[in-house]
Parts: structure tokens; sequence; C-alpha cells
């Protein structure tokens, strides 16, 4: 089942270099349905734009399930949706762990509070 994250705790796990994001994909809808992959680099320059906007960062809604891949890491998937049906774009990406870093260190940090994060 899919967890609710926030932009800032996302973001944090990205920029402190804790995973690595692969795998980006846009998914539009205007009038047919369209993917489009882009540079992960790109996704973290916007992410970091938008958790600095602060009030627009809670605009986009965030969700992560944990995938077991046998003989491999595990890794995160991330969807970002829309809270409005009026925005025609979503994102997909995975994240990939950094070398001895803990999947479950990753889900605490995606999980904490809002205020537990700034800190």
């Amino acid at each position: 089942m899919p967890k609710r994250i926030t932009t800032r705790n996302l973001t944090h796990i990205i920029t402190s270099k804790m995973v690595v994001v692969s795998k980006v994909r846009l998914n539009y809808f205007n009038g047919e349905y369209e993917k489009r992959e882009i540079e992960s680099d790109k996704l973290i320059e916007s992410l970091e734009f938008l958790n600095e906007s602060e009030i627009f960062a809670e605009a986009v809604d965030w969700t992560y399930h944990r995938i077991h891949v046998q003989d491999r890491e595990d890794l995160i998937r991330i969807h970002g949706g829309r809270m409005s049906s009026y925005m025609p774009c979503t994102v997909d990406f995975e994240l990939h762990m950094a070398k001895g870093v803990d999947i479950g260190d990753i889900e605490k940090k995606l999980l904490i509070e809002e205020e537990e994060c700034s800190h």
C-alpha cells in the first residue's frame, strides 16, 4: 500500500545523498497519454525549487512503495501526483540506497513529521 510523504522529507533524503534517483518519467495527459524520461539532475533541481517555495510544496501529493527485488537491493518507487485534476502531469521515479545506507533508515526519514526533518 502506498504511503504519503512530504516534499521536504523527500528532498532531504535526496540532497543528503542517502539515495540515488533513477528512472525518472513524466506522465502527461493532454488529450492523449504521453510519457517522457528526464534526467535525475533536473528532477532534483525541481524538487529543491519546489521545497523552497514552501506553500507550493504541499500542492504535490507524494507517495512511495518499497519494492523488494530478489538477489538485489530493495528500492523505493516514488509517485508524485496532483491534488488538482486540472494539473496534467505526474512523475514516477526510483530511489536506490547509497552505499552503507539501510532502507529502513530511509523509510523512517520519509515518514517523520515535518518539524522533525527541519532540525
